[in-house]
């Protein structure tokens, strides 16, 4: 019966995935996905020392997944996309059952489709993304700490502390709100036995970060790595403009939706004080984003919506119960729901002027880039431009096999505005400044242009 219910679910999924099949890596999947999974290919698969130009800190778990799939099917495009495809399904699965056990069965397929329409996570969706990989062993742990499955938790919290960094703050988390969701201290040193199955979790994390620690000389980042800039503290200035971006980032794709619906329905729970169900979730939902936000607020350039994915899905989680909580009637429950999902498909389509950054890696907006890039790559070759002279930016640069592990061939290198002949860029490329625009659109010869829906990719020659 379950299976019924969730195979529309499944096959939106399973869809998603056969259309991007032959997408390439894109953004920071080319470097957490094909980079180190080439490294570990081509050097052994379970060696985790990285070259320290692409080791980023996180435990390399999701290349050597890649790796593997890679020795047994050959390195390629579908083989990297359908390897998602387990996650993906498990993150429908586990959703419906936390939904069930919340409220029912029936309420849980709304619950579903709120996930669902999340314009941020449709996009991770149709990536070779680690954060798909976190999210499904953060929903395996939820569910298992709210149903109190003791193995299932010792698997996920495990995995979830392997993924990345941010998986070890997200494991965190859940482990803290394990401890707390009784809100009585008493209670929880008296259960002190019951929270040992998150030692072989804590101690995985520990052991990875003393080994990297002892091969490497750091932990996190090093001050020679590409990204070294993202981990810089920010100034008192920076800092408040960080927490606005941070706001923006909730509240980005559509989403204003979810957290104006959430305010709107607080006040119209009945007896919401002794509601422990929701006292669980608001408490998760605090705890993900106490321990994962500090973080990202303190440094230069850790705010993409990404990173954000676990709060913005367990705020759907709580803008759901709320609804079906709330004391509205049936009509309007209906058409506020509709509004919500309305505004989180519309994210898919939200797109900014040029010189603002956005995130493209996050809503489904970014599809069209994958043939517009080929087209233009064809277009290049078959002009005879030589690719070296083709100057571009993040993420567009190196060999092509970081990109389709297919195709051995040279890439695009860095641009250069003295250097550089011709330049390749997109609106989907957000290390342009805003000068530099000016400066194509206005300096620059526009040699060949390709769009479609949100996205444009073009070819400039310098001027003679």
């Amino acid at each position: 019966m379950q299976f019924k219910k969730l195979f529309p679910f499944y096959l939106i999924i399973l869809v998603l995935v056969i259309l991007s099949r032959n997408n390439i890596f894109f953004w920071d999947t080319y470097q957490l996905g094909a980079k180190q999974a080439w490294a570990l290919f081509e050097q052994g698969i379970f060696n985790w020392k990285l070259p320290s130009e692409i080791d980023s800190g996180h435990p390399p778990i999701f290349g050597m997944y890649l790796a593997s799939l890679w020795k047994i099917f050959s390195p390629s495009l579908p083989v990297s996309h359908y390897a998602m495809i387990p996650f993906l399904l498990g993150i429908i699965y586990y959703v419906f059952r936390i939904g069930t056990h919340l409220i029912n069965e029936e309420k849980a397929i709304l619950l579903l489709i709120l996930i669902m329409v999340d314009a941020c996570f449709l996009g991770q969706a149709i990536l070779m993304s680690p954060d798909i990989i976190l999210l499904f062993f953060m929903f395996q742990l939820i569910y298992a700490i709210l149903l109190d499955r003791p193995k299932l938790k010792i698997l996920a919290a495990t995995f979830l502390g392997l993924i990345s960094m941010r998986g070890m703050m997200v494991m965190s988390a859940l482990i803290l709100f394990d401890v707390l969701q009784a809100w009585n201290l008493k209670v929880a040193l008296q259960s002190l036995k019951k929270y040992l199955v998150y030692i072989p979790a804590v101690v995985t994390v520990i052991f990875f970060l003393m080994i990297h620690y002892l091969n490497t000389g750091w932990v996190g980042y090093h001050e020679e790595s590409e990204w070294a800039n993202a981990f810089q503290f920010v100034s008192i200035k920076e800092l408040i403009r960080n927490v606005a971006v941070y706001v923006w980032r909730l509240l980005d794709f559509g989403r204003i939706a979810v957290w104006l619906g959430i305010f709107f329905l607080l006040a119209r729970v009945p007896n919401i004080k002794a509601d422990e169900k929701l006292f669980k979730l608001i408490l998760l939902t605090a705890l993900i984003d106490l321990i994962i936000s500090p973080v990202l607020i303190i440094y230069k350039g850790l705010l993409a919506h990404r990173y954000l994915l676990p709060l913005m899905l367990m705020s759907s989680f709580l803008f759901w119960y709320l609804l079906i909580k709330s004391s509205l009637t049936a009509k309007r429950k209906a058409n506020l729901l509709f509004l919500v999902v309305v505004f989180l498909l519309l994210g898919n389509v939200w797109v900014y002027p040029k010189k603002i950054a956005q995130g493209w890696d996050s809503t489904l907006g970014h599809f069209p880039y994958y043939s517009l890039r080929t087209k233009m790559i064809d277009y290049i070759d078959q002009n005879n431009i030589e690719r070296s002279q083709v100057g571009t930016v993040f993420p567009n640069i190196g060999p092509i096999k970081n990109f389709d592990p297919k195709l051995d061939e040279e890439g695009f290198p860095k641009y250069n505005f003295e250097e550089s002949s011709y330049i390749f860029y997109s609106n989907v490329y957000n290390d342009f400044e805003d000068h530099e625009i000016d400066a194509l659109e206005k300096d620059w010869e526009l040699v060949k242009d390709f769009s479609a829906f949100t996205v444009e990719v073009n070819l400039y020659k310098r001027k003679e």
